[in-house]
């Protein structure tokens, strides 16, 4: 046998490996943490991130949001400088009750997501309008003028 081939473990010694590592997952204990991550992960925080769009349609610069089972008073703008705010916070009360078990559970998961957009050029804030239908939110807002920072001579 080679030297490289004495620390390479034998196919029946790798099953049994493979084995005790899935017993270490399976124990009561650890599996319930396991339950409760994947329950975390896919229940309670759905809102990580969200899709954006952002596009020029006419005279206007448009941004579009994917935000798909959220209410209009979740969702709050900010026009900074040029750069654009869009937060979201979703607060999900689950109750389960049983009453012939005695049985009775609350749980409450808060959900936070935002998104700055550096916007490619000033817009007009006063005349930026935002809209929200079908899960999706739709701003649009015209460009400034821009200015012309160069000086005349009199």
């Amino acid at each position: 046998m080679s030297e490289e081939n004495k620390n390479v473990p034998s196919r029946s010694q790798m099953r049994n490996y493979l084995r005790q590592i899935d017993e270490f997952f399976e124990q009561t204990p650890l599996r319930g943490l396991i339950a409760e991550m994947n329950h975390f992960l896919q229940k309670g925080n759905r809102l990580l991130t969200f899709p954006v769009d952002l596009y020029e349609s006419g005279d206007y610069l448009v941004v579009q949001a994917e935000l798909p089972g959220i209410s209009k008073n979740q969702i709050q703008i900010e026009i900074q400088g040029d750069y654009l705010r869009i937060a979201v916070k979703e607060d999900v009360l689950t109750e389960e009750e049983n009453d012939a078990d005695n049985y009775y559970r609350r749980e409450r998961a808060v959900s936070e997501a935002m998104r700055l957009i550096k916007l490619p050029y000033p817009i007009n804030k006063k005349q930026a309008k935002a809209s929200y239908r079908d899960g999706i939110l739709e701003i649009r807002a015209p460009r400034l003028p821009q200015s012309n920072d160069i000086l005349s001579i009199d």
